[in-house]
């Protein structure tokens, strides 16, 4: 996933955090073996180039990720879509060779995206794509479904008081002893360091204060808008809480598309969570 893994725990004695701590390590890793795209050997790449309209038997994690990504998408029409990957990969390369990508290759790489030419079932856990060269990529979602899911680890563990970060992705159980809850900083480098404290829920903070590129003159984010292929120009970041992990994490990234005037519509969408957003101009 790119980002540090911690996590903090209250326990006994030191085996028995030591043992649930390599617990939710092992549930993170297993995670990230199923939804990276920079693993070559991971289970979405390895579904990649599938057959269009072949079922094929899929993870428990990665049909739960599939049913989380499909919500946010149908609520958000579309401005969350894990099917961007083509579209991303252009802007990867784009950044490096501070070239736009080519308009007939954004094109083609835009008509394969869209969580419409995907079909999943929980029950058995499978999927079908029903156009060729679709690449998923979760990476506005898999940060926040490992984070919880560690945290629901430690807690089968018996370890109840825990907070679990993953690149500032976080799922919170109990307070820490003695405490009302954790106390979480937020830093956006946006606006002013803000702090809040809560317990057994999540939060998910997305933004572009720290990647982005200039191609042009133009300061282009690393986070795109599904629903035209482009990259956001006007700097933003959201914060979101939310009791589930992968939901704060993907509403988060759609709030960033949607900016300001999106809100109230995720608001109605998502009566559950707490959105809360900043934008260079403001």
């Amino acid at each position: 996933m790119g980002v540090k893994a911690r996590l903090v725990l209250y326990a006994a004695d030191e085996p028995t955090a030591a043992s649930a701590a390599r617990a939710a390590f092992d549930t993170i890793e297993r995670i990230e073996q199923s939804l990276s795209d920079y693993r070559s050997e991971s289970e979405i790449n390895n579904l990649h180039g599938s057959a269009v309209g072949e079922w094929i038997p899929i993870s428990d994690d990665l049909a739960g990720a599939l049913r989380d990504a499909e919500l946010v998408w149908r609520r958000t029409d579309g401005a969350f879509d894990i099917t961007i990957g083509p579209v991303v990969g252009l802007w990867r390369e784009a950044g490096k060779t501070r070239t736009r990508p080519d308009p007939d290759r954004l094109a083609l790489a835009r008509a394969r995206t869209g969580f419409q030419h995907v079909e999943h079932t929980e029950s058995p856990p499978r999927i079908r794509f029903l156009v060729d060269d679709i690449r998923l990529d979760f990476g506005g979602l898999g940060k926040g479904l490992a984070a919880h899911a560690a945290l629901a680890t430690l807690a089968g563990q018996g370890i109840t008081q825990a907070l679990v970060d993953l690149g500032g992705d976080l799922a919170l159980g109990n307070p820490p002893p003695g405490q009302a809850g954790w106390r979480i900083e937020i830093r956006t480098g946006l606006e002013a360091h803000r702090s809040v404290t809560l317990a057994n829920t999540c939060i998910a903070t997305s933004g572009d204060a720290e990647q982005s590129s200039v191609i042009d003159g133009v300061r282009y984010a690393h986070i795109i808008d599904p629903r035209t292929g482009e990259p956001l120009t006007t700097p933003r970041a959201a914060t979101v809480i939310h009791p589930n992990g992968s939901l704060a994490d993907a509403l988060a990234s759609a709030a960033c598309v949607e900016g300001r005037a999106g809100l109230d519509g995720l608001r109605l969408a998502f009566p559950d969570a707490a959105i809360h957003l900043v934008e260079a101009t403001d």
